[in-house]
């Protein structure tokens, strides 16, 4: 009789572990769907908002267009920024995680299009990029594309006047645990 219910007890048991693995593999299948289905999501919001922030540099394109050279800066300021969020949001819809970017890729990039820009090939302006590989969170990655934006902007437009050549230096790396950004050029200097 006790070999019975032992036995009885440990068909229950058994029964048991499997209804319970069954319904563990089917919460771990929906979780997996809902994961996917929240990555295709997330993906498609960042390649909509690129697509609309390049809507809106165009829109300030347009609307520059017969503008002074003084009434256009502020433009291409703005222009220059809203470049610096869609392209994170590029990279965010290309990253693998969908939360963080490279920012090393971030800056291959960045620095291309402003050089480009500001025609730092034909002015004789080097440009230098020393970056590792440093992933950034999305709360992070927008300040500091603005940052980046802004200083690379006001060297090329700034630190070599009157057909004056030089070299611009780009470098992100870690250091002590921390990231570390440093833009530097060996342009003209700021007056005493």
């Amino acid at each position: 009789r006790v070999s019975r219910e032992r036995l009885a007890a440990s068909r229950a048991l058994g029964e048991l572990d499997t209804r319970l693995l069954a319904t563990t593999q089917q919460a771990l299948t929906e979780q997996r769907k809902a994961a996917s289905e929240r990555d295709v999501l997330l993906r498609e919001i960042y390649h909509r908002v690129k697509n609309n922030l390049q809507i809106i540099q165009s829109l300030l394109r347009l609307g520059s267009r017969n503008l002074s050279e003084e009434q256009r800066e502020p433009f291409e300021n703005a222009v220059r920024r809203i470049g610096a969020m869609a392209r994170v949001h590029t990279l965010l819809y290309n990253s693998p995680d969908l939360a963080s970017i490279d920012f090393k890729d971030y800056l291959d990039g960045l620095v291309g299009e402003i050089a480009d820009a500001f025609g730092a090939e034909e002015r004789g302006i080097r440009t230098v990029l020393e970056a590792q590989p440093m992933r950034v969170s999305l709360d992070t990655a927008v300040p500091l594309a603005f940052i980046a934006t802004e200083l690379l902007t006001n060297a090329y437009k700034h630190a070599f006047p009157e057909d004056r050549t030089g070299t611009i230096t780009i470098a992100a790396r870690h250091e002590d645990g921390h990231g570390l950004l440093m833009i530097a050029d060996n342009g003209v200097g700021f007056p005493d």
